[in-house]
């Protein structure tokens, strides 16, 4: 996954996300990207990439960098369906 801030401090970091969900996700970084900051990420689902926006809701320190927690902002209909083929046990949503 790609991470970008966005904004006059701009930060990007290439990691790994550790939980995702469809409503946000939690990565590694070593470096704090900031509780409310914006984030342009781009996300490999399945071979394809799912690129949405992002705030960084928590932000955890750990003896090799930091948790950093975000929720998911404007995914359009396109962008849950690809995130939804990582949870196949999911009911679909009336």
């Amino acid at each position: 996954m790609l991470v970008n801030r966005l904004g006059e401090a701009a930060l990007e970091a290439v990691t790994k996300t550790r939980v995702v969900g469809l409503g946000g996700c939690m990565f590694a970084s070593p470096e704090p990207f900031g509780k409310g900051s914006l984030l342009q990420m781009l996300i490999t689902v399945e071979g394809t990439v799912v690129d949405c926006l992002a705030r960084v809701v928590y932000e955890i320190e750990k003896d090799d960098g930091f948790e950093i927690g975000v929720e998911f902002l404007f995914l359009n209909e396109a962008k849950l369906r690809r995130l939804r083929t990582l949870f196949p046990d999911l009911p679909d949503a009336p």
